[in-house]
């Protein structure tokens, strides 16, 4: 089976030897995202993939565009069966998905249908999310909607930051994908088309709960700060755009609810105030004494 593999961040790189190990000379080669410049110096560096792929002596191939013609030859010439996908970073054209007579098949790292798209496992750690996990799927043109093959999961204690999650996905991600080709492989052997596994998976899905329209749960269980990769204690002091789902201390009220909602607040008791329908105390509850009022409050008058 010739297999085409497409990844970027060091979250593929497991799934990249995995793939390696267990059908060695089957990758033909490694699609990855372009070098890009960092640090003080800007100099050019390659993604943790390509890294991975020429110690392993595969080639590399780093289009600028999956659309431009020349990336259409070169699929043409490495006419891969299957196209393996894991954080790509880039929406794959049609014409891509639909090459491979196998299909493409994609790691995500959430239990779909949570967290569809970009940055799952950083919006999982918001969340709160008791459990976390990869979910092996057939690539659409939707934005992870196809059917399932194979799904994982693991309990959190709330002692993880981001590095540990990671880490355990993109490994659990790398042993699913891994099963999921062996039993591509075993269906093709036997004369069974291996999109059949779709069927057998939609049924399970559907006895779960599951729908097209992805759900997001209520906030609960433990409540973890990553490291990295979702956010500082600055940015949530600050309020950026979102609530906090754990309180900041000595953050006041703006962490607790959010810049916009403390916005909104202060100018519905403005707003009762003028009007009358509520006393100075009672439409601008808080701290008495001091100018902390008249600097949360601006527009009202001072008592």
């Amino acid at each position: 089976m010739r297999i085409l593999f497409m990844g970027t961040p060091e979250f593929a790189q497991a799934a990249l030897l995995a793939i390696s190990g267990s059908f060695p000379n089957e990758i033909v080669a490694v699609v990855t995202r372009q070098d890009t410049p960092k640090n003080r110096g800007h100099a050019m560096t390659p993604p943790p993939v390509k890294e991975t792929a020429l110690s392993l002596g595969i080639p590399v191939i780093q289009p600028a565009s999956l659309k431009e013609e020349a990336f259409r030859e070169t699929l043409n010439a490495i006419a891969p069966d299957i196209i393996v996908v894991a954080a790509y970073g880039r929406i794959l054209p049609p014409y891509v998905l639909d090459y491979p007579k196998f299909g493409c098949i994609n790691i995500h790292a959430s239990l779909l249908p949570k967290y569809r798209g970009a940055a799952p496992i950083q919006r999982a750690i918001l969340a709160g999310e008791r459990e976390v996990g990869v979910t092996i799927m057939k690539m659409e043109e939707g934005l992870d909607t196809g059917d399932m093959f194979a799904r994982g999961a693991f309990s959190l204690d709330g002692t993880e930051n981001f590095a540990k999650i990671h880490d355990r996905l993109a490994a659990l991600g790398a042993e699913l994908v891994v099963m999921t080709i062996r039993r591509y492989r075993a269906r093709r052997k036997a004369g069974r088309s291996p999109c059949d596994l779709c069927a057998q998976n939609r049924k399970s899905r559907q006895n779960l709960g599951f729908s097209r329209a992805g759900t997001r749960a209520p906030k609960q269980g433990p409540r973890i700060l990553a490291r990295s990769g979702c956010g500082s204690h600055a940015s949530l002091r600050k309020g950026k755009n979102h609530r906090s789902p754990f309180p900041v201390r000595g953050a006041g009220r703006r962490a607790r609810y959010g810049i916009r909602a403390f916005r909104q607040r202060r100018r519905r008791s403005v707003c009762q105030l003028r009007a009358g329908q509520a006393s100075h105390s009672e439409a601008c509850p808080g701290r008495q004494k001091g100018n902390v009022r008249r600097r949360f409050y601006p527009r009202t008058p001072h008592r």
